[in-house]
């Protein structure tokens, strides 16, 4: 798995290049979803937390308003899919489509998965994160000529 704070960098970043106010409860929002899928560790990782299932849900709820805030459910949603996102591009893969399918699909070629504890993609995962955020305040404006 990516590192912790990979996955927190990347559904922040998620965040702010969504259309979803940067707020702090959004911003927990989004941060509880990069972090939650990692909590299967127990049931066999990237299974049962780790399916395309969770985040969908997580959207009708929003859409259907059973929640006070949708958009809380659209955030969690949002981090939740840039945790799978950044899961599948590694060797390992994702179940995402557990429990009706039990093989790992990966969203890269073989030769361009990194391992997922790889400092290199985990930084590349951050300064990605970072210059989505910077995107979003408007700060790449600072560096036109």
């Amino acid at each position: 798995m990516a590192s912790k704070t990979a996955h927190g960098f990347l559904a922040v970043g998620f965040l702010c290049i969504s259309k979803l106010d940067c707020g702090l409860t959004y911003f927990v929002g989004a941060l509880a979803g990069g972090l939650l899928p990692d909590f299967d560790l127990m049931w066999g990782h990237r299974k049962l937390l780790h399916t395309v299932l969770i985040p969908i849900a997580l959207a009708v709820v929003g859409v259907l308003g059973v929640v006070s805030d949708p958009g809380f459910a659209y955030a969690l949603a949002l981090g939740w899919v840039s945790h799978l996102l950044s899961d599948g591009v590694t060797k390992r893969g994702v179940a995402f489509l557990w429990p009706f399918n039990h093989k790992f699909y990966h969203l890269t070629p073989r030769w361009l998965r990194p391992k997922s504890s790889s400092h290199l993609y985990n930084g590349f995962l951050v300064l990605v994160s970072i210059g989505m955020t910077v995107w979003r305040l408007g700060l790449h404006n600072l560096f036109q000529l």
